[in-house]
């Protein structure tokens, strides 16, 4: 049983730290992308 509590922490903790949240990743995308093509 512990072993599969430990494999859910892990598991939760992964899913927090990647990018699974698309409409977060495309707003850092469109400013990475906005501050390269701003004029100088």
């Amino acid at each position: 049983m512990d072993r599969i509590s430990s494999c859910r922490k892990e598991i939760s903790r992964w899913k927090k730290s990647s990018d699974l949240n698309s409409h977060e990743k495309i707003l850092r995308l469109k400013a990475a992308y906005e501050l390269e093509h701003e004029p100088c």
